[in-house]
């Protein structure tokens, strides 16, 4: 992991030949104005990204996949999406995938994403794994928390559930 040098990586651009069926060209990590960034705050959208370059026509079902993990390695989710792509699609066979990460869903700390390319027509076939390529940093401001609790809140997510109480 990359906790070791304390350095974040929010995009990654990748080398491409034409030579492999799909290439991953770039991957980042995005606030919610679309601009790259590497440290986020627990209420804040996180979008996760990643483009691609199809240079098949045999193939038109693929599914692009995003697992994040915490600092200690655990996965918190693989986040998958399907989708046809033919070559009438786009002049150059770019593709770019996005995943939203909903705002009070990630625990503070480090969070490394990996990136994924597959198919599962006729047989499954995985264009590509890149392993922990991204990562970011989810951070809170205790003094502005809604709950009487101070300190590392526990968990590897932070989800924020609606609770509510009546007499009975």
């Amino acid at each position: 992991y990359f906790s070791n040098n304390n350095n974040l990586h929010p995009q990654v651009s990748f080398d491409i030949t034409d030579d492999q069926e799909v290439s991953l060209i770039s991957g980042r990590v995005c606030n919610q104005h679309g601009n790259t960034a590497e440290k986020f705050d627990l209420k804040d959208k996180i979008s996760l990204e990643m483009v691609l370059q199809i240079n098949t026509t045999a193939i038109t079902q693929f599914i692009a996949g995003f697992h994040v993990y915490t600092n200690d390695g655990l996965l918190l989710f693989p986040a998958n999406y399907s989708f046809n792509h033919t070559s009438q699609n786009s002049s150059k066979n770019l593709v770019k995938i996005i995943c939203e990460i909903q705002d009070n869903l990630l625990n503070t700390g480090l969070h490394f994403v990996s990136l994924a390319c597959s198919s599962w027509v006729n047989t499954s076939q995985r264009f590509f794994l890149k392993e922990e390529v991204l990562s970011f940093e989810v951070t809170e401001v205790i003094s502005e928390r809604k709950v009487d609790y101070f300190g590392e809140y526990p968990g590897a997510i932070r989800v924020d559930l609606k609770f509510d109480h009546e007499l009975v």
